[in-house]
């Protein structure tokens, strides 16, 4: 799992799930809007939408 830009900042944030219905949420009893406090760090990977990206793209989660 990728985004199209790497990054690197001192950041703790929480990761919050946009795409339940995604196979990889299967079973993890996650839901959309749900939040995964202090799981995006330091360093981790975004979609900048000003920047080409894939046609295929999904989206799953986002941080605050």
């Amino acid at each position: 799992m990728i985004g199209n830009f790497y990054e690197s900042n001192p950041v703790d944030a929480a990761m919050v799930v946009v795409n339940e219905g995604n196979w990889l949420f299967e079973g993890s009893g996650l839901h959309d809007g749900d939040q995964l406090p202090h799981l995006v760090g330091n360093e981790y990977d975004r979609v900048t939408p000003s920047a080409p990206t894939p046609l295929n793209i999904e989206v799953l989660c986002h941080s605050r």
